[in-house]
């Protein structure tokens, strides 16, 4: 409508009589013209692209099974453990220990079904 009607005007005359427009008619009807013609510029103007439809949180490997997931989560949990032993070095060490053997445990199981899933 806004734009019908000054075909032959110049964008910057457009500009000046929108505002003046606005300025003198603040009805609700003229604002939502003027949003109107304003969201009709952006569709236009910028490219819109469709959200897809599922969204994961993370990416998913073929390898990955629950074995590990639980291997995952005990690890954490001695990790945990040792890190937070401080008074006792004689338990820390033992923590440690523990700690290391199930993380080499745990490295092997991920390497292992790495290497069956390739073949």
């Amino acid at each position: 409508m806004i734009r019908e009607q000054s075909n032959k005007d110049s964008e910057d005359d457009l500009d000046e009589r929108l505002y003046k427009r606005i300025l003198t008619d603040n009805t609700a009807q003229q604002i939502e013209v003027f949003s109107e013609a304003m969201r009709q510029a952006c569709e236009k103007s910028l490219k819109t692209t469709k959200a897809p439809r599922v969204t994961q949180k993370y990416k998913s490997v073929p390898w990955w099974t629950k074995e590990l997931t639980e291997l995952r989560k005990t690890t954490n949990a001695l990790t945990r453990k040792y890190q937070r032993t401080r008074d006792n070095a004689e338990q820390r060490e033992k923590n440690k220990a523990t700690y290391l053997d199930q993380k080499s445990k745990y490295a092997a199981t991920i390497k292992r079904e790495k290497t069956k899933s390739w073949k």
